[in-house]
């Protein structure tokens, strides 16, 4: 069981993310996977040089908080808010056992964003506390705000 898992102590359970949808969907890469076959600093540069807002998102799939969020992103004031955006998925699971972003981050609550500069370094940090309500109305503006800073 990962560290992540022992502290959040949720049951586990699978969850999927709009993606491919027309119409506004949110654009999600889900490291890790085929979809991210380069290094993170250079997929979030690659995201910078295309004119987008590259936000690495660490996600767990057990999460209850992550489900919502996810869940969330098929509601246009999300998409509305993520325009702009790139989502870079990192389960924080797979992370842990491989390349350890979470840990360098100093990520200990799921959801958690982090908007890096070109050269690696935190611009700005957000975390599911940072709305008030789990609902695509209170998280929308936030994440709007954090984006766009």
């Amino acid at each position: 069981m990962s560290f992540f898992k022992k502290l959040f102590s949720s049951s586990a359970s699978s969850s999927s993310s709009p993606k491919g949808e027309a119409g506004g969907a949110v654009r999600t890469i889900r490291y890790y996977t085929s979809e991210a076959a380069q290094p993170l600093q250079e997929l979030i540069n690659a995201e910078y040089a295309a004119g987008r807002k590259p936000v690495v998102y660490f996600t767990a799939e057990w999460a209850p908080p992550c489900k919502l969020f996810e869940k969330s992103l098929k509601d246009q004031r999300l998409k509305d808010a993520l325009a702009e955006a790139t989502l870079i998925m990192l389960d924080i699971d797979t992370d842990s056992e491989k390349e350890g972003h979470a840990s360098a981050h100093n990520v200990r609550a799921v959801p958690s964003f982090l908007r890096l500069d070109k050269d690696g370094k935190l611009i700005k940090r957000m975390t599911g506390n940072d709305w008030e309500a789990d609902t695509p109305a209170k998280i929308a503006p936030v994440v709007r705000s954090f984006v766009q800073s």
